[in-house]
């Protein structure tokens, strides 16, 4: 009685002790938090911004491409400018092809109230009609309900200054009438074409071998601008068109493209791809969507507006790139198991007063060893992780190769940490008699197949050679798979840890029997001696022969015994076929 009143006016002062450091390890821990999550939502910003201004400055360089054009380039055929000079004719225009830009649909322009494309050739020049020109002829009759909106572009007068240009007449002329250009040239070789070209000179009031000065017209070209319908559905312009206005000798009309939709959404998709491997995208409309989007692209959003001409649409950042929450999971973590530790410490502590002195010491040897195993399996991962990374952050490896075998050994260290915070966290349940399982029918096959998957890379790193005998489906059984997915990982975990010998060998196995599912775990190791194949699966145990350079904390084993008999099977421990190490799970098929 003395040893229980002493252990609780010892234990009452450093219980709020440790409460008080408790509060303000989780006080620190919220502040950080809360300076981490500014600091994702300002990388959210800057990153969305980026994505906005590169797909503004696309559409923006485009436009200012495309405005550059001559405005006898929208027609099949042409005059050239020099052609007096050269004495040619009609030659096809840069347009009269399928267009070079990714983005552009098709050129057109509207003259005396009717749409004409330079992709589509004059009947009268026999080419034939191409796909390309079949394509254009739809989308001209399917923009033609577009007229009301290039009408009162035209009628609207010009704030932009204009680009001004003297071109001759007969350049003019001859680019206004394409066809009577084409009769009168047509079929004409050698001299007669000089001939007939004179003769055409002649009638269009030019003196051939008199030069004199040229009649000009004046070509003023205004700056394109873009021009769009109402949006559909999912929030994108049904027709983007970037236009501008021509005006020689009192004529004016507009000239432009249609951009393509399908590219313009690939090309934000691109930009936000290359924004980062974090920020993988979600399309919307007739770009495929794809799991679990970072960067979404959405209508109305609440996100970052998008610029004209796209704008209603919106850039949200659907993910969490810092994970401030995730960042300091661990440090949580330890802190809660910290202080579940010392609650079970001092509940194992007045349980030992009220039994006898041998069991007394035992449980005060088996929580020295506990918290002596639980220091060293998080300090060895948590220094490997830091040496790792300050190496790869001072830059001294620069080799890829040598970069992605530090990634991959800082991802087995904290793997490693996960599995014993799991585990903690599962003591931490044992211990309060709640262990929640969410059991579902699963073939635990490709389960295994998976969790083969994920402990290799550990496997390799120790050295050992890793053997499957696993068939590509097995009966159906009642588990909760994540219960299940930490049995398997606990068990090899322990053949890495205890399986080292002359052969280091670790095998995973699985078989069905009429009534049950036998999974099992085998290495080449010392083995465990008969009289201590049922002490391991006690909490917090470790054998006497176990190395002390090998870590653990004496839970894995005591987990997976309970998490198999939770589902009505049972886990043992036996010899292997080879000598070693071998633990077999056997769980029930579900049915009658």
């Amino acid at each position: 009685m003395r040893r229980l009143v002493l252990a609780v006016l010892f234990s009452v002062p450093l219980a709020l002790a440790v409460l008080v450091l408790y509060a303000q390890g989780r006080s620190l821990l919220a502040a950080e938090e809360s300076r981490l999550a500014q600091g994702a939502l300002a990388s959210q910003r800057a990153t969305l911004e980026g994505i906005r201004h590169d797909l503004a400055v696309a559409l923006s360089d485009l436009v200012e491409r495309e405005g550059a054009r001559p405005y006898d380039d929208y027609q099949h055929l042409h005059v050239p400018a020099d052609a007096v000079a050269r004495e040619v004719a009609l030659v096809k225009t840069s347009l009269a092809g399928e267009p070079r830009e990714a983005l552009v649909d098709l050129y057109f322009e509207w003259r005396d109230g009717a749409l004409a494309s330079p992709a589509i050739a004059p009947p009268s020049l026999g080419e034939g009609e191409t796909a390309y020109a079949r394509h254009v002829a739809e989308r001209l009759a399917d923009l033609r309900r577009i007229e009301p909106s290039l009408r009162a572009r035209i009628a609207a007068p010009e704030k932009a200054p204009a680009v001004e240009e003297a071109v001759d007449r007969l350049i003019f002329e001859s680019n206004t009438n394409v066809d009577r250009t084409m009769c009168n040239l047509k079929d004409a070789k050698g001299d007669e074409l000089q001939h007939a070209w004179t003769e055409y000179q002649s009638r269009s009031g030019k003196v051939v071998g008199r030069p004199a000065p040229p009649e000009r017209v004046i070509v003023r070209v205004y700056p394109m601008s873009y021009l769009r319908e109402p949006p559909d559905e999912t929030g994108w312009p049904r027709t983007l068109l970037a236009v501008r206005r021509v005006e020689v000798a009192g004529h004016a009309w507009p000239q432009g493209f249609a951009v393509k939709p399908l590219a313009m959404r690939e090309r934000l998709e691109a930009l936000i791809a290359r924004a980062g491997p974090a920020t993988a995208p979600e399309m919307r409309g007739s770009v495929p969507a794809r799991s679990e989007p970072v960067v979404a692209v959405e209508r109305h959003g609440a996100g970052l507006p998008l610029l004209p001409p796209l704008d209603g649409l919106a850039l949200v950042h659907r993910g969490d790139p810092g994970r401030p929450r995730a960042a300091l999971e661990r440090s949580r973590t330890l802190l809660d198991g910290a202080l579940a530790l010392l609650v079970l410490v001092g509940t194992a502590g007045g349980a030992i007063l009220g039994v006898a002195a041998r069991s007394e010491r035992r449980l005060a040897r088996q929580r020295a060893d506990f918290l002596a195993a639980l220091t060293h399996e998080l300090k060895a991962p948590l220094t490997g992780i830091r040496a790792l990374t300050e190496v790869l952050g001072e830059g001294l490896v620069t080799e890829p190769t040598k970069q992605k075998e530090y990634y991959r050994s800082m991802l087995v260290e904290c793997e490693r940490l996960s599995r014993l915070v799991h585990n903690v966290l599962a003591a931490s349940r044992l211990e309060r008699g709640a262990l929640p399982l969410a059991p579902e029918s699963l073939d635990v096959a490709p389960l295994l197949h998976e969790a083969a998957r994920t402990f290799a890379p550990r496997l390799e790193t120790g050295g050992f050679a890793f053997e499957l005998d696993l068939p590509e489906s097995l009966p159906r059984v009642r588990v909760d798979r994540e219960a299940l997915v930490q049995v398997v990982t606990n068990l090899l975990d322990n053949a890495a840890k205890y399986g080292t010998g002359e052969e280091r060998r670790v095998r995973l196995a699985a078989s069905s029997e009429a009534r049950s599912v036998t999974i099992s775990v085998s290495d080449r190791g010392p083995g465990i001696p008969a009289w201590e194949r049922e002490r391991i699966f006690e909490r917090f145990y470790r054998s006497p022969s176990a190395p002390r350079e090998v870590g653990g904390a004496g839970l894995g084993l005591a987990i997976a015994r309970v998490h198999a008999r939770a589902h009505g099977g049972e886990l043992t421990a036996g010899e292997g076929e080879g000598g070693g190490a071998c633990f077999r799970l056997v769980l029930p098929r579900e049915g009658p």
